[in-house]
């Protein structure tokens, strides 16, 4: 055991890590970004705005970010939906973002054995070619209820 002093010491002197989002997620295979909220408040436009971010390597709120392939999963509503949410807020970012971009929809898949295989083998295979991953209502409130019985 070490004291508090030195532990910080020890610390303070590691080179400095390497965020995604400074300060906020870090470049890691681990590190996974999930936004919760209930319905329509806004969390598929921050996650599209964070992606976006990532994939231009521009600040977000600020805060400086690594540039990177994102993946994006979205298990909401339909992917005309999602596709013009894209459309809309890509105006807001330089075209050549797109090229780090990768996104699956699917709808809301079943808790059974074969249906957490399934979620399993699209997440792997975002997570191959991106650093970061969204996945978006992954449970809807029916399977919640049947998990918290």
């Amino acid at each position: 055991m070490k004291s508090l002093q030195l532990m910080i010491k020890e610390i303070n002197a590691r080179p400095p890590a390497d965020d995604l989002i400074q300060d906020l997620l870090p470049d890691s295979s681990s590190a996974y970004m999930l936004l919760c909220g209930r319905s329509g408040i806004g969390k598929t436009f921050l996650a599209l705005h964070i992606l976006y971010c990532l994939a231009s390597g521009i600040p977000w709120l600020s805060r400086k970010t690594k540039q990177c392939k994102v993946g994006y999963l979205s298990m909401e509503g339909s992917d005309l939906k999602i596709a013009s949410r894209f459309s809309r807020i890509s105006k807001s970012f330089n075209g050549d973002s797109q090229k780090n971009i990768f996104w699956h929809h699917t709808m809301a898949i079943t808790l059974n054995p074969a249906g957490i295989t399934d979620l399993e083998e699209i997440i792997s295979a975002l997570v191959s070619l991106t650093p970061c991953v969204h996945w978006s209502r992954a449970i809807t409130p029916h399977q919640r209820m049947q998990l918290n019985s």
